[in-house]
């Protein structure tokens, strides 16, 4: 059986050009009091990785608290059992798990990113009216 290569590879031939690019996001005012900006060069994915936190206002709506179980094993060993032991080596050997028990909490919360901050953050609180359309 021969084959014919010129079938089998095909190159093709495409000419790039470096155009110029950038991302903008504007920030009002009041969102900059306590903004800190972090910069940093992140040598693993050759990348330049820029990070913009500030506060809001939030209003609390709900919190709910779950109760998570699940079954692990118990440490390396019994985890290196269940990747490389055969089944007739575990049944002399049987892999020993453990119980954990974790909860989890979710809260849900509306943020008015619109409104000035209170500059005294995390020690003051604001009360306002607000009409919601829902």
């Amino acid at each position: 059986m021969t084959f014919n290569t010129d079938e089998l590879v095909k190159f093709n031939t495409i000419i790039l050009e470096q155009i110029k690019i950038g991302v903008q996001k504007a920030i009002s005012g009041h969102m900059l009091y306590h903004m800190k900006i972090d910069i940093r060069d992140e040598m693993f994915c050759n990348a330049l990785i820029t990070s913009l936190t500030t506060y809001a206002m939030k209003e609390s709506l709900k919190e709910e608290t779950f109760t998570l179980s699940y079954k692990q094993p118990k440490n390396s060993w019994q985890m290196f059992k269940t990747e490389y032991f055969p089944k007739w080596l575990l049944k002399g050997f049987p892999i020993e798990y453990e119980v954990v028990i974790s909860k989890v909490t979710f809260e849900a919360y509306e943020v008015y990113p619109q409104l000035p901050q209170v500059y005294d953050v995390g020690h003051h609180f604001t009360e306002i009216s607000v009409k919601k359309n829902k």
